[in-house]
């Protein structure tokens, strides 16, 4: 009987420790966050000088940035880009260890193409929200225009030296493909068909919506009406007079 009762004791023991073992291991896979992770993203930071130090919890002590817009925020952990649209403002959030994974860690590509990222979440975020006050195609391509004339055109002559749209998104700049993809994702989150229109050292975009007039392009038997993101002053429609004439590839 004795017996019997330590071995039914230490079963039970091998059972609780078991048990321990087996939530130890689901908090490590469902709650505990990647410290390596966040440590490597904001030591590459650090020694960029985009910071000035982080802390065990993985927030930033002080975010210190040069040559952003002076539309950006910055609230501890997380980058605020305020946009205004007729009597609407919005406010997208991006959290900084997002935005210096992208701008330190992820690897560029050498295909545009892969700039093109409508499943973003702040970019889908923001589509959404345009959709939900412009739900005709014109007026919300319109809105989406109006965006992207609220970011600052900047010019860099370093090759392959792409952004993702994220990045845009928060510095609130970027090159003519940088602010090129940002609108062909933002409109592609939409809804709208677009395209990117590639020139010898420049990339504008195409924008298939319903129009009676204008410069377009034709793909695949439509109509892809011609968007120049590096100037304000132009409208859906107007093809710089540079431009005429150039040889193009699209990607869609």
């Amino acid at each position: 009987m004795e017996k019997k009762i330590n071995l039914l004791s230490k079963n039970l023991i091998f059972l609780f420790i078991f048990i321990i073992l087996f939530l130890i291991l689901l908090y490590q896979i469902f709650f505990h966050e990647d410290r390596n992770s966040c440590y490597e993203v904001y030591y590459y930071a650090y020694l960029e000088g985009l910071i000035t130090g982080y802390n065990e919890s993985c927030e930033l002590k002080k975010i210190e940035l040069s040559n952003f817009s002076n539309r950006i925020l910055a609230y501890e952990s997380t980058f605020v880009r305020k946009f205004d649209l007729e009597n609407l403002s919005f406010y997208s959030r991006t959290s900084s260890r997002k935005y210096f994974y992208y701008k330190l860690i992820k690897p560029r590509s050498k295909n545009l193409s892969d700039y093109i990222t409508p499943n973003e979440s702040e970019i889908k975020e923001l589509a959404l929200f345009l959709r939900k006050y412009f739900p005709n195609d014109y007026d919300f391509v319109t809105a989406a225009i109006n965006i992207t004339k609220q970011l600052i055109y900047e010019n860099d002559s370093t090759a392959l030296n792409f952004k993702y749209p994220l990045e845009t998104l928060v510095e609130g700049s970027g090159d003519c493909e940088d602010l090129a993809t940002f609108l062909v994702s933002l409109l592609k989150a939409g809804g709208i068909d677009a395209i990117l229109i590639i020139f010898d050292n420049h990339v504008g975009v195409g924008i298939n919506v319903e129009r009676t007039d204008g410069y377009y392009f034709k793909y695949k038997g439509k109509k892809y009406y011609y968007y120049e993101t590096t100037n304000p002053d132009f409208d859906l429609g107007e093809l710089p007079p540079y431009l005429y004439g150039k040889n193009y590839t699209i990607i869609g």
